[in-house]
C-alpha cells in the first residue's frame, strides 16, 4: 500500500499499513504528524524520505520503524490528537477517521485479551469444586475446629489433617471468588466501552481510564490463572509438605564454601518471594568464608513440590576472587531436598538392615 507523495522523491521507506490515510493529504508543514501516526498499533505507513529529513525533530531513538510496531512505540489516541495532522481544514475528516480506526484497534485488542483470560479462567474453574461445595466444606471444618475438645491434642493426626484441609479450602475459595470478581469487572468495562462507542462519546480521559483498569484486571486474571495451572501439576504424594534442604560444599575449597553461601541466600530469597517461611536449622562455617554445609527448613503451600527439582549438583564457573592469579575456577555444591513427613508416615517407612 502506498500513500500520496507530499514531497516528490525517488526513494520511499515502506512501513507497516494506517497513516497512509493521513500521508495522502499531509502537507509539508505537518510531516511530523504523519510519522507520529505510523506508531499506531500494528499499522503501516509509507513515508517519503525527504519528508523524514525535514522533520522538526527526530523520533525518540530512531527515525523510522521498519516492520511491526513494538508496543513500547505505540502512541495513544490522545497523543495522536495532539499531533499536527489537522493543520489544514481539509485534513480534519481524515483525522477523525484515523482516531476512530485507532480506537477500534485498541478496543479489539482489549476484547481479545479478555476473551482469552475468560477461557483460561473457565478451564481452571472446571477443575475445581463448585463454590457452594467449598463454602460448605469450610463451614464444616470451622465448626469442628471451634469445638473446645478439638484442641485437647494439638499434635493428633486429625487436628493436623483438619487444619491442612481448612487452609487449603479457604485459599481455593478466596481464589475462585477473586476470579469471579475480576471476570465481572472485565465484562462491565467492555460493556461500558461499547456503550460509549455507540453513543459517540469522545471523552478520551474516561475511555483511557476504563481501558487501563480493564487491562490491569485482565493481567491479574491471566497471571494468577497460569500460576494455578502450574500449581495443579504439583500433585505428587509429598508435594504439599514442607521441604528440608541440605547444602554441602563440593570440590573447590574456599570457593565451594562461598558458593554454598550464595546458594543459601538464593533459596532464602526465592522462598520469601513465594511467601514461604525459611528457618536455618544448622550451619557449618567454612575456614575462610561461606559455609561447608547448611540445613534449611522451608514451610509453605507445596514447598516440596516447588523445590524438589533443585536436588543435584550445582556448578559455578567464575574468576575466583580467592585465587591470587585470578584464574577461572569451577566449583560444585550439592543440594539435597527431602519432604518433612509426619510421625505416623515415618513409622510406615521400611528401613533396610
Amino acid at each position: 500500500m502506498t500513500a500520496g507523495n507530499p514531497c516528490s522523491s525517488r526513494r520511499r521507506l515502506f512501513m507497516t499499513p494506517i497513516a497512509a490515510l493521513a500521508a495522502s493529504t499531509i502537507s509539508r508543514r505537518s510531516h511530523y504528524a504523519a510519522v507520529s501516526a505510523f506508531q499506531l498499533p500494528g499499522r503501516a505507513l509509507v513515508v517519503n524520505k525527504r519528508a523524514l529529513s525535514q522533520l522538526p525533530r527526530r523520533l525518540e531513538n530512531h527515525d523510522v520503524i521498519d516492520g511491526p510496531i513494538p508496543p513500547s512505540r505505540r502512541c495513544s489516541i490522545s497523543q495522536l490528537h495532539r499531533s499536527s495532522i489537522d493543520h489544514e481544514p481539509g485534513n480534519r475528516a481524515h483525522t477523525s477517521r484515523l482516531l476512530a480506526t485507532a480506537a477500534d484497534a485498541e478496543f479489539g485488542d482489549l476484547r481479545r485479551l479478555v476473551s482469552e483470560a475468560k477461557e483460561l479462567t473457565e478451564r481452571n474453574t472446571a477443575s475445581c469444586p463448585p463454590i457452594t461445595t467449598l463454602e460448605n466444606q469450610v463451614a464444616d471444618l470451622e465448626r469442628e475446629s471451634s469445638d473446645p475438645s478439638f484442641w485437647d491434642d494439638p499434635n493428633s493426626s486429625r487436628t493436623k489433617e483438619v487444619n491442612k484441609l481448612l487452609g487449603r479450602s479457604t485459599r481455593l475459595l478466596a481464589r475462585l471468588k477473586r476470579w469471579e470478581e475480576l471476570v465481572g469487572e472485565c465484562n462491565a468495562a467492555l460493556s461500558l466501552l461499547e456503550e460509549l462507542r455507540e453513543a459517540g462519546e469522545d471523552d478520551e480521559d474516561t475511555i483511557k481510564l476504563i481501558m487501563e483498569e480493564c487491562t490491569a484486571d485482565v493481567n491479574m486474571l491471566v497471571e494468577d490463572g497460569k500460576l494455578y495451572e502450574l500449581e495443579s501439576l504439583l500433585s505428587g504424594p509429598y508435594d504439599d509438605r514442607p521441604a528440608r534442604l541440605l547444602l554441602t560444599a563440593g570440590a573447590g575449597g574456599t570457593e565451594a564454601c562461598d558458593w554454598v553461601d550464595m546458594l543459601m541466600r538464593m533459596y532464602t530469597r526465592h522462598a520469601e518471594k513465594m511467601g514461604y517461611k525459611v528457618t536455618i536449622e544448622d550451619t557449618t562455617a567454612g575456614d575462610v568464608v561461606g559455609y561447608k554445609s547448611v540445613e534449611m527448613l522451608v514451610q509453605g503451600s507445596n514447598a516440596y513440590g516447588w523445590l524438589r527439582a533443585e536436588k543435584g549438583a550445582h556448578r559455578l564457573v567464575r574468576l575466583s576472587p580467592f585465587n591470587a592469579n585470578n584464574k577461572r575456577q569451577t566449583t560444585f555444591g550439592g543440594v539435597d531436598v527431602m519432604p518433612v513427613l509426619d510421625d505416623e508416615e515415618v513409622a510406615e517407612v521400611d528401613v533396610p538392615d
